[in-house]
Formats: structure tokens, C-alpha cells, sequence
């Protein structure tokens, strides 16, 4: 039985920790599925980006 408990206990613990790592690598591709799905759009400066929020009245 000892060694049935020993082998649980190293089955959770890898498990343990291997979930952040299976968050943080999820996280990353939704990071770069969302780069790839705005790569061409198009860019704008600083000052049209300010101009637009103004205009929209968000500054």
C-alpha cells in the first residue's frame, strides 16, 4: 500500500504542477492567435489615436 500512496502523491504533485504551466502556454496561444488575427490591420500614430479618442469624446 506505501508504495501505492508514494506514487498518488507524486501523480498530484506533477499535476499540480504542471496546471499553471497548461495556463500560462493556453494564454499564450489566445495571445498569439489574437496577433494573428489583427496582423493587417492597419496602424495609426499616437496623435490620430488621441485625435480619434477626442473626437469620440473619451478625452
Amino acid at each position: 500500500m506505501d508504495i501505492i500512496n508514494r506514487t498518488y502523491n507524486i501523480k498530484v504533485d506533477a499535476e499540480t504542477e504542471n496546471n499553471p504551466v497548461r495556463i500560462a502556454l493556453t494564454e499564450d496561444q489566445e495571445d498569439l492567435s489574437a496577433f494573428e488575427e489583427r496582423a493587417n490591420e492597419t496602424t495609426i500614430s499616437y496623435e490620430e489615436l488621441l485625435n480619434d479618442l477626442e473626437s469620440h469624446g473619451k478625452l
